[in-house]
Formats: structure tokens, sequence, C-alpha cells
């Protein structure tokens, strides 16, 4: 009767570390779908948030083309001088050249 006695508690003891390896797996396994869900989201979400910041770049860059074409029309020669009303002159003796 010894025997059969062990026999039963080993068997027992074989169930027990089956189902903890069983209970391990599962755990694994919901936790690597729970974290490729969350990531993909989470990679999505920050794509999303490139585009948005890639097209306030564009904006800004194109914003800032046209100020540019502006102080070029606005700063051209011919212009300024014919801005000059009548009473005034170019002195060429404040013209500083400074050399980089």
């Amino acid at each position: 009767m010894k025997k059969a006695t062990t026999v039963k508690k080993t068997h027992r003891r074989k169930l027990k570390v089956s189902g903890l390896v069983f209970v391990t797996f599962m755990f694994t396994f919901v936790a690597f779908l729970v974290s490729s869900i969350v990531l993909k989201s989470l990679n999505v979400s920050l794509d999303i948030a490139r585009q948005d910041y890639e097209y306030q770049i564009a904006s800004v860059r194109q914003s800032n083309e046209l100020l540019q074409l502006e102080v070029r029309d606005l700063s051209n020669y011919d212009r300024v001088m014919g801005k000059l009303d009548s009473g005034m002159y170019v002195n060429d003796n404040v013209v500083f050249t400074v050399n980089e």
C-alpha cells in the first residue's frame, strides 16, 4: 500500500507542475497579445503625430518662402530709391563695408 500512496502523490505533483507550466504559458501568451496591441496602437498614434508635425513644418516653410520673396521685393534698390522724396539724397559717406 505504501507504493500506491507514493505513486498518487507523484502523479498529483506532475499535475501541479503541468498546471503551473500551462498557467505560465497562458499568462505569457496573454501578455504578448496585450503588449502587441498596445505597441501597435502607440505606433499608429506616433505616426499620426509625425504626419501632423510634417504638415506644420511644410506650412511654416511655405510661409517663410513667401516672406523671403516679399522682403526681396520690398528691399529692391529701385523701389527704395523711387520712394525717396526730392529733398532726400543718398549719403555715401555713411556706407560701411563688413568683411566676413
